[in-house]
């Protein structure tokens, strides 16, 4: 059996500070219902468990920590973080997690989003 499914992507060029909501773009594929784009997050209205996979490419403007995490609703979705240090303004540096999120029924859908945790940063590709 199939569930819903979609893929998202953002290459454009943003400039994001700490707390800053990622663009994820626009659709690639999308399959089913119960998913889909919502502004500049993912609408869950389906029932169920979702995988969610999150790769972003950045700049980071400064030496130190850069990274970001997943939000389910406005909180934080647990140890679905990636962090890593830049030794140098314009390091470019690739990020990568994966959680598994739970959506329960369906009078307004979940909104996923995606926000840089640490440091100031031009994201290259969500």
């Amino acid at each position: 059996m199939c569930k819903p499914g979609i893929y998202t992507a953002n290459t454009a060029a943003q400039v994001l500070a700490i707390d800053g909501i990622m663009s994820p773009g626009t659709i690639v594929r999308r399959y089913g219902t119960g998913i889909d784009l919502m502004g500049n997050g993912i609408a869950l209205s389906g029932t169920g468990y979702y995988k969610v996979d999150i790769s972003v490419t950045l700049a980071a403007t400064a030496i130190g920590l850069v990274g970001f995490e997943l939000l389910k609703d406005g909180l934080p979705v647990v140890g679905a973080t990636a962090v890593e240090t830049a030794t140098g303004g314009g390091d470019t540096i690739n990020l990568s997690t994966s959680a598994i999120v739970r959506n329960v029924c369906c009078a307004a859908p979940s909104v996923l989003t995606v926000t840089l945790t640490d440091g100031a940063a031009n994201i290259n590709n969500i």
